[in-house]
């Protein structure tokens, strides 16, 4: 799918609003000073998905969140393990050491569904509070998959678009590899773009003016 200028620009806006508090309700929520950087994006098919996840490991820790309104679709969360552990142990108040437990359990699914709940609410209600619209979430889900498994799991016709924003986060003092992304079908993503664009040029300077 090819977007013009302006969609690709109110596309970025939608992630800057949606990123606007994260960090401050993160915060609150691990309890630790948070650092987000504020992320590379890109619309992904499946030829360019492998690129977009070339840096991780062969499995991964995968929280999804199902979203229902104007646009309809799926947030979802992609971490290593390691970094999935190292939320985990914040939300939860655990030390992190050497002899951490191999596999998730489910105290830490648990706490990993919640920090999922937290991000993809942030970024999808902080855009509905600019494009005046609601929507309802679903539980989240927590599993580990084969890397290259994501597309399939997250689309279920090859023409859908997954958003990837890959990003960079500091707890504390450890450093943290994620990805968050939106997969949402061909309605959905016209949907998306066509309530961004009616509202970008009325907001926001034209990125051609002077």
């Amino acid at each position: 799918m090819e977007m013009t200028d302006l969609q690709r620009n109110a596309l970025t806006e939608f992630i800057t609003i949606g990123y606007g508090d994260l960090e401050e309700h993160l915060e609150r929520f691990v309890h630790q000073p948070v650092q987000i950087e504020l992320p590379d994006w890109q619309t992904c098919y499946e030829h360019s998905v492998d690129q977009a996840l070339r840096h991780f490991p062969q499995r991964v820790v995968a929280i999804e969140q199902e979203f229902i309104g104007e646009f309809s679709g799926k947030g979802f969360l992609v971490l290593r393990k390691e970094d999935a552990f190292k939320f985990s142990s914040a939300i939860l108040g655990e030390e992190q050491t050497s002899t951490k437990k191999a596999k998730l359990e489910l105290d830490d699914k648990d706490a990993l569904k919640e920090l999922t709940n937290v991000i993809i609410n942030r970024i999808i209600c902080s855009a509905d509070n600019f494009l005046g619209d609601a929507h309802d979430f679903q539980v989240p889900k927590c599993f580990t998959i084969p890397t290259r498994n994501i597309f399939n799991i997250y689309t279920c016709a090859k023409s859908f678009p997954l958003l990837f924003m890959k990003t960079k986060l500091r707890i504390a003092s450890q450093e943290v590899h994620a990805i968050f992304g939106l997969v949402l079908n061909s309605t959905n993503f016209d949907a998306l773009l066509g309530r961004l664009e009616s509202k970008y040029p009325g907001c926001y300077p034209s990125p051609q003016a002077s």
